[in-house]
């Protein structure tokens, strides 16, 4: 009997040799080495780990540099002025990839005020800041030519934490999406776009929501022997069905980290003015730019469910800046999630969709101003302030009913969905 099953597994090694010489496992013709079949075959279960580099990849080539230069706009400045003004800003750091598709990146920052606006000059020279961010950095997609080192675009989400000194000391967080192009295949061209939102240490309640623009170039140390096609892990887009009904623009990635776990970035941005510019109109506005974290736990057995479906728990934080205005009469300002608790429920409604409902509280702390709209002879609004105030809320601060895509899922038997 045992002699029986050791020819058995030679007949099996033998088959399995022959299938890779035929090329069912083998590496497809003109493409570098790259362990494509193992992926596939963890693939399998794509939620048990993360995808690795090959055995011996060099270390050297994990690493990367980022600069980039654009503006941010000075939230303060524009408050005090009644317009929108830009401050401009750079940023320079050190990537490492730790996976195929995930990154730490720590970097340095500088923003300067001093140009933000003549007629209150002295106070744009107080907002100059400095400081750092400690990112997570996932490449959600790539696009292109499988067999090429060059001419590849990549989409990246980036969240993490940032750190500021300027008159105080102040800390939040940070997040956003960048884009990518590569030209040649030790250096990429990107366009990033994000916010950041902290808080000032010394008075515990003052925010800074600082929305930005960057342009930028990526160096690496090696030439790319990773093609991210073969490692991009599966992820969702989603929706939130309520917020778009009220005209708020949202969207939010979900990234499964492992058969449990989850991490999502939500991003909030309805931006409009309905406004006649006569003197007896009343303007109706709704601007909000608000960035939210979740990680989440989902229940039941994971073995039978599909990702990202079924009952889950989570906590989140996240922050922003609004200004609400209705018949003349608004309210404006930074708020701040500390800490929230949600939970809810997943299911398929097709192939690659979902809905998802849920349900969160938690504590929001905000700093507001109330005003009235004042449409003046040279044809221009301008708010007057009317009281100012400081607000802590412990309650429900969110409900969704989501429409979710899921993308890049495998089936059990390694391919996609």
């Amino acid at each position: 009997m045992k002699t029986n099953w050791t020819y058995t597994k030679l007949i099996f090694a033998g088959l399995i040799s022959t299938a890779a010489s035929m090329g069912v496992y083998g590496q497809k013709p003109g493409l570098p080495e790259n362990k494509k079949n193992i992926i596939e075959l963890r693939y399998q279960n794509p939620d048990h780990s993360l995808p690795r580099f090959p055995k011996g990849y060099p270390l050297r080539d994990r690493f990367y540099i980022v600069s980039d230069a654009g503006v941010e706009a000075n939230w303060e400045a524009s408050k005090e002025a009644s317009d929108i003004f830009f401050n401009p800003s750079v940023h320079a750091g050190l990537g490492f990839k730790f996976t195929p598709v995930h990154a730490l990146e720590a970097s340095f920052l500088f923003a300067s005020g001093k140009n933000s606006l003549p007629a209150i000059a002295e106070y744009a020279k107080r907002k100059n800041s400095y400081g750092g961010q400690l990112n997570y950095v996932i490449n959600l997609t790539a696009f292109g030519y499988r067999n090429a080192d060059i001419h590849r675009f990549e989409a990246y989400g980036i969240a993490g934490l940032e750190y500021r000194e300027n008159n105080t000391r102040s800390m939040g967080f940070h997040a956003g999406i960048r884009l990518m192009y590569n030209p040649l295949p030790l250096i990429g061209i990107y366009a990033q776009s994000g916010m950041s939102v902290n808080r000032n240490f010394k008075s515990g309640h003052d925010f800074s929501s600082l929305p930005y623009v960057n342009a930028g170039l990526m160096f690496r140390f090696g030439k790319p022997q990773i093609y991210i096609g073969d490692y991009l892990p599966p992820f969702a887009l989603k929706t939130n069905l309520l917020f778009d009904l009220a005209t708020a623009l949202n969207f939010e990635i979900e990234v499964p980290l492992h058969k449990r776990f989850s991490l999502a970035a939500e991003w909030v941005f309805p931006w409009w003015t309905i406004d006649n510019y006569k003197e007896d109109s009343k303007r109706t506005r709704l601007q909000i730019l608000n960035g939210n974290i979740e990680a989440r736990y989902w229940f039941g057995n994971r073995e039978k469910k599909r990702l990202l479906n079924g009952w889950f728990a989570g906590i989140y934080g996240g922050g922003g800046l609004y200004d609400i205005e209705w018949k003349g009469k608004g309210v404006q300002g930074e708020f701040f999630i500390a800490a929230g608790i949600s939970g809810g429920y997943s299911h398929r409604i097709a192939e690659h969709l979902s809905l998802e409902y849920a349900i969160g509280a938690g504590i929001l702390s905000t700093d507001y101003r109330t005003y009235r709209a004042h449409f003046c002879e040279d044809a221009v609004w301008y708010p007057i302030r009317e009281k100012r105030g400081r607000y802590t809320w412990i309650g429900p601060t969110r409900a969704k009913v989501s429409l979710v895509w899921m993308i890049n899922e495998k089936d059990k038997k390694g391919g996609r969905r």
